[in-house]
């Protein structure tokens, strides 16, 4: 099967301060956005400035305040990813060759990104993080053990309320074989904290499935991940391999909503000026009471 990627959006409100972004403190106000920037040819756009970028939410024009470039991979620059892997018995085949490309995927990442590694069936396990001890990551992931039946819009919560007690940046990374039949919960329940919350989830699905392709395409189109549909180990590679170029090659802007009143839905739109660039970011969020 051929490797299909859908790219999608993100922003992310959370708790910041001033306008130097190695330097956050605690402001309810301060909404983040990561936005990934392609020319025609699809390559990444990496050498933009602040002032390249225009944000309107809800049709108002907002100031951007800080920006955290392609190039600023220190720790303050860092996003905490979030891995929850597939372990229910619909992955027995592939449990091997998805543990390894997992493995590949966390080795490949920057060495100041804290990573946690979550396992999934039924129930959730915290295998390990997050850390920045990449030898402690391999030995949560190797203690993954394959389960029976698949929770995932559950699990996908309870990663999702761990990540938001992390400061800065944060992703999730779903590796999943996609049909659910174990979760309390439905899929808008996950999309709305994951919104709210501001942590954008990718998805690698090995499968295409009536009940799962949509609503995993509308967390992720919703949050700001990307999905991918991975037939074989060697798509699952290539996926992942994406998924790092892209966090690897995102701005993250921030700005203080201005402008948009009301406690609903505010939308997010975010151009680069004067160039007819593809960008994806966020689509919206529902501010904090």
């Amino acid at each position: 099967m051929k490797l299909i990627a859908l790219s999608l959006a993100l922003c992310l409100p959370i708790a910041a301060g001033d306008e130097d972004p190695s330097n956050f403190k605690v402001n309810v106000n301060l909404v983040q956005v990561r936005v990934a920037v392609t020319d025609g040819a699809g390559n990444y756009v990496r050498n933009l400035q602040k002032g390249d970028f225009r944000i309107r939410e809800n049709g108002v024009e907002q100031k951007i305040r800080t920006i955290l470039t392609p190039a600023q991979r220190e720790p303050a620059a860092s996003t905490s990813v979030f891995v929850l892997f597939d372990t229910s018995n619909r992955m027995y085949d592939g449990f091997v060759y998805a543990e390894d490309a997992i493995a590949d995927f966390i080795r490949r990442l920057p060495a100041a990104d804290p990573v946690a590694v979550y396992g999934f069936s039924r129930n959730v396990t915290r295998l390990v993080g997050p850390t920045r001890d990449r030898f402690a990551d391999m030995v949560g992931l190797r203690h993954a053990v394959s389960g029976d039946e698949t929770a995932l819009y559950d699990a996908m919560l309870i990663t999702l309320r761990d990540a938001a007690t992390v400061s800065g940046n944060r992703v999730i990374v779903l590796f999943s074989n996609g049909p659910d039949n174990a979760s309390m919960l439905t899929p808008p329940n996950v999309r709305w904290v994951a919104e709210d919350e501001g942590i954008p989830v990718y998805v690698i699905s090995t499968r295409t499935n009536p009940r799962s392709t949509g609503a995993l395409l509308d967390i992720a189109s919703h949050t700001g991940g990307v999905t991918y549909f991975a037939g074989t180990w060697q798509e699952e590679k290539a996926a992942f391999d994406a998924i790092g170029d892209d966090l690897g090659n995102s701005y993250v802007l921030g700005y203080y909503s201005e402008g948009a009143a009301g406690d609903g839905y505010r939308k997010i739109d975010v151009e680069v000026a004067g160039h007819k660039y593809h960008v994806r970011a966020r689509t919206g969020y529902h501010p904090a009471h």
